[in-house]
């Protein structure tokens, strides 16, 4: 009797043995409510058709320049992608290039005198490059939504008439805010506030030397319709 008893004991023993290992496993799925209602990690979002080519016309106004030449008409092509999506917000990056301008640098007529030149100094600001990070918001049960971009751009302004006068070579501020229509699952238009900061050109002489250099590329506003499609 005393034999079976000790065998017993051996054999419930082994088996406790062998069974600890998966007590914790019989503890979390008891305590999460088993294997239906325990908590996973959840996916990260897709986003769907990410790229998207953004064909933009509109108008802009450059500051400190001659009568109204800083007033002109311009084109934009972007090449877009969204990165991030979360409930009705999307978050991506932008690239573009936007035309330039041909002006005429505002200045009094001594410091034209003093640079050899007669009438207003004519100057042109190149294809401008920029790279932007885009935010959206959507609504639900409407096709309205808020758009935000925000980012530098590049600009190089060139003297064209006058030899004694620096070209200058800037990265900027650039912003651009608005609101658009989702007219349907892959095109969208916007009409955009845009920015492209930077300040006073400042033209300063050296009477000495007869040469001119300015120190800033004018800030420019104005706004853009945009026409955005998937691909």
């Amino acid at each position: 009797m005393q034999t079976d008893s000790s065998a017993h004991n051996k054999l419930l023993k082994n088996t406790l043995i062998a069974l600890f290992p998966t007590l914790p496993i019989v503890l979390f799925v008891a305590f999460a409510g088993g294997p239906d209602h325990m908590a996973m990690p959840a996916p990260p979002p897709i986003v769907q058709d990410p790229w998207s080519v953004i064909t933009s016309a509109g108008y802009t106004n450059y500051s400190n320049m001659y009568s109204h030449d800083g007033q002109t008409a311009i084109a934009r092509l972007a090449i877009a992608r969204s990165i991030y999506t979360h409930n009705d917000w999307r978050f991506g990056i932008e690239a573009g290039v936007q035309t330039g301008n041909t002006m005429r640098l505002e200045a009094n007529q001594a410091a034209f005198d003093l640079l050899g030149s007669y009438v207003p100094i004519q100057t042109t600001v190149k294809p401008i490059l920029d790279l932007l990070v885009t935010v959206e918001k959507s609504f639900v049960r409407t096709p309205i939504f808020l758009q935000g971009k925000a980012g530098m751009a590049y600009r190089r302004w060139q003297f064209n008439n006058i030899n004694t006068v620096n070209d200058l070579s800037q990265v900027g501020f650039e912003m651009q805010l608005g609101a658009g229509l989702h007219i349907n699952q892959h095109t969208d238009l916007s009409l955009l506030y845009q920015g492209i900061y930077g300040g006073n050109p400042n033209l300063a002489v050296n009477t000495a030397a007869g040469t001119g250099a300015v120190s800033n590329i004018p800030t420019q506003n104005g706004a853009l319709l945009s026409l955005s499609t998937t691909v």
